[in-house]
């Protein structure tokens, strides 16, 4: 059976400095070459690398996307600092860039070939973060696992049922194959 992701729900704001030494340090997964990270705009896209693969020559393989922010953070300064700024003069301001990886499978983790090595790559950067959490369901090694990563620590999680599935009402549906409206 292969290994395969099958529910992911992110919340990841990590710093953009510490995703890119990340890549550029990758040790990567099984299967993987490397990874290549591309920055438009302020989309990031995080793309595994496969030179030797029996992929055919147009067959996407997976990628990582997120988003840039700027995060303003006021300066550090010293007490002597503080004391030396004028009454009507702001504090000065740090500029961070913070990519963020919000949202559910299919928005942050794009195309299936190598999905599952890219996700591991993904987790990854999710034990660097420091804000939000990674939770997933997947498939390894013919066994259903879970993750759960919040503020950069593994925690513990299980698999839960909560809700109950409604069964759906068929006489009161609409009957879309003998709608009067529909020609």
């Amino acid at each position: 059976m292969e290994n395969k992701v099958y529910y992911l729900h992110s919340t990841l704001e990590i710093p953009l400095s510490e995703v890119e030494d990340h890549i550029k340090n990758l040790n990567p997964p099984d299967g993987l070459d490397s990874a290549d990270i591309k920055r438009r705009s302020n989309t990031l896209i995080i793309s595994a690398v496969v030179e030797d693969s029996d992929l055919g020559k147009y067959t996407p393989t997976a990628v990582i996307k997120g988003t840039v922010t700027e995060l303003k953070l006021l300066k550090e300064l010293t007490e002597e600092e503080i004391e030396a700024l004028e009454p009507d003069q702001e504090r000065p301001m740090d500029i961070i860039e913070i990519a963020t990886f919000k949202g559910e499978l299919d928005a942050i983790l794009q195309n299936t070939a190598f999905q599952y090595q890219m996700f591991q790559v993904l987790c990854e950067i999710a034990e660097r973060g420091s804000k939000g959490s990674l939770e997933a369901i997947f498939i390894e090694d013919g066994q259903l696992k879970v993750v759960k990563i919040t503020e950069g620590e593994v925690k513990p999680a299980v698999i839960k049922i909560t809700e109950e599935r409604k069964d759906v009402d068929i006489e009161n549906g609409v009957n879309w194959r003998d709608n009067k409206y529909i020609n």
